[in-house]
C-alpha cells in the first residue's frame, strides 16, 4: 500500500487527523475538499443540484471504500501484514473526519437533515472494527508467542486454554481471567 503523510497542521488537533494515510484517500478526499466550495453555496435553487451531485458523488464513493476496506481487512494477517491494518484504519479515520468537517459547511436540507450523518455512522463502526480487529491479533499473538506454555514447543498452536492442560496456572490465569475469578493464582 502506498501511503503518503498528512499536512503537518492538522495532525492531532481536535479531531485526532492520522500522520499517514493511504495515497487512494488523500488524493481522493483532496479533490473533494477543492470541490467543496461549490457545495457550500447558499441554499440557492441554481446551486441545488451542484450541491446534491457533490453529496451522492461522495457518498457513492465513499460506500465503495467502504465496502473495499472491509474485504482487505479480512485478509490480515494471512495475506497482508498487520501494518496493513493500521494503515486502513487511519484512512477511515482520515476519511470520518473529512466527512464530519464537510456536514458542518454544507447547509443540511430542509428537514433539517445532515448530508452524511449515516456515512459518518458507517465509518465510526468500520474504525471500531478495525480497532477491535487489531486489539484481537495483538491478543492472539501475546497468547501464541508471549504467553506460551514453552514444554509444548508448538509455537504455531492458537488452542485456548483448558483446565485438564498443563499451561502454568499464572499464564492460563492471566490469559483467561473468567477461570481465575479476577483471583490472582495460587502460590506454589
Amino acid at each position: 500500500i502506498t501511503t503518503v503523510s498528512v499536512c503537518g497542521d492538522i495532525v492531532g488537533g481536535r479531531l485526532d487527523y492520522p500522520p499517514v494515510v493511504a495515497k487512494s484517500c488523500s488524493l481522493f478526499m483532496s479533490t473533494m475538499t477543492d470541490l467543496l466550495p461549490l457545495a457550500t453555496v447558499t441554499m440557492d435553487t441554481t446551486f441545488h443540484s451542484v450541491r446534491m451531485t457533490f453529496v451522492d458523488t461522495l457518498t457513492q464513493c465513499l460506500r465503495k471504500y467502504h465496502s473495499r476496506f472491509l474485504k482487505l481487512a479480512l485478509d490480515v494477517p494471512d495475506l497482508a501484514s498487520v501494518q496493513c491494518l493500521y494503515i486502513y484504519l487511519s484512512s477511515a479515520v482520515y476519511i470520518r473526519n473529512h466527512l464530519q468537517f464537510y456536514d458542518s459547511k454544507i447547509p443540511h436540507d430542509e428537514t433539517g437533515k445532515s448530508a452524511f450523518s449515516l456515512l459518518i455512522r458507517q465509518y465510526n463502526e468500520l474504525i471500531e472494527n478495525f480497532i477491535q480487529q487489531i486489539i484481537n491479533y495483538h491478543n492472539g499473538l501475546m497468547s501464541t508467542k508471549i504467553l506460551h506454555d514453552a514444554s509444548s514447543h508448538n509455537w504455531g498452536d492458537r488452542r485456548g486454554f483448558y483446565e485438564a492442560s498443563d499451561h502454568r496456572m499464572a499464564v492460563s490465569g492471566y490469559r483467561r481471567p473468567e477461570i481465575s475469578g479476577g483471583r490472582l493464582p495460587p502460590r506454589y
